[in-house]
């Protein structure tokens, strides 16, 4: 059984008129750096990726020019940000269930927000 359903599957993969849906939409992860993990006082630097798009990109396939590919993804990042806090304030944005980019309006932060498209 498990050999057939493995020739089935690499027959579909084989064919060129298959094509897969991507469309996805996340909340990014932040990076944090403490300088020292172990004092609340401790300055660190909080990097929050925003959101990541991930989607086909049907107009990149009628362009000559990219090759000779089946599927064409367009992946984009936005709302980035680049903050410097405390370890203390990580732990009580941890607590009330919020993200850290949330207990600031512009106060630390060191990078205007940006996106990569």
């Amino acid at each position: 059984w498990r050999e057939e359903q493995k020739r089935k599957l690499m027959d579909a993969l084989a064919h060129k008129n298959k094509k897969i849906i991507v469309d996805v939409d996340i909340g990014a992860p932040e990076l944090l750096i403490p300088e020292d993990i172990y004092r609340s006082d401790s300055p660190m630097l909080a990097v929050d990726l925003g959101r990541i798009q991930a989607y086909n990109d049907d107009e990149a396939l009628n362009d000559a020019s990219i090759g000779n590919f089946d599927d064409q993804w367009r992946v984009i990042i936005s709302n980035i940000q680049v903050r410097s806090t405390n370890v203390a304030s990580f732990y009580a944005a941890l607590k009330s269930g919020r993200r850290l980019s949330h207990e600031f309006n512009n106060e630390g932060q060191l990078v205007e927000a940006f996106s990569i498209d």
